[in-house]
């Protein structure tokens, strides 16, 4: 179990190191742009405590979605909803969005923030769990050694 004093700091490495999800088969790292906008709203998700997926980040899972299937018009809703948001004041004027997302729309926003986190957190779970374990056994390759010696003499070697 990880002590009080370490867990503070798993939003922050999400936020720095997390890897960005996006639709299978499509490119897993966005452009150095883009990744920028997606660092800067983690670190602000991350001091906030709030466990969602940036609005930066979740524009450009939508956008890789886009290339699997086309959206539905709630969904493209919410996607030229946040694009606005995202590019600010670089937003071309025939993709200026000036409406607020219904109550449905906001929901679905948030679950899927909220996936994106969730996934992309056990994601960087996982990657710092293995280079834990590498990083023990470049440490301790001889008790690694004893461990596997011993337990060969027991099993009638």
């Amino acid at each position: 179990m990880k002590s009080e004093k370490t867990k503070w700091m798993e939003p922050i490495l999400w936020a720095i190191q997390g890897p960005v999800i996006c639709m299978p088969g499509y490119i897993e790292k966005p452009p150095q742009s883009i990744m920028k906008e997606i660092t800067i709203g983690r670190l602000l998700m991350a001091t906030s405590k709030q466990q969602l997926a940036s609005e930066a980040e979740t524009t450009w899972y939508v956008s890789t979605a886009t290339l699997c299937n086309p959206l539905s018009h709630s969904w493209y809703e919410i996607y030229m909803w946040l694009f606005n948001r995202v590019m600010k004041d670089n937003v071309p004027e025939d993709l200026k969005f000036n409406r607020e997302l219904d109550d449905m729309q906001k929901q679905n926003l948030r679950r899927l923030q909220e996936w994106l986190y969730k996934k992309s957190m056990e994601a960087l779970q996982s990657k710092l769990k293995d280079q834990e374990k590498e990083n023990f056994e470049k440490a301790n390759p001889s008790l690694l050694n004893f461990f596997k010696e011993e337990g060969g003499k027991e099993n009638g070697a």
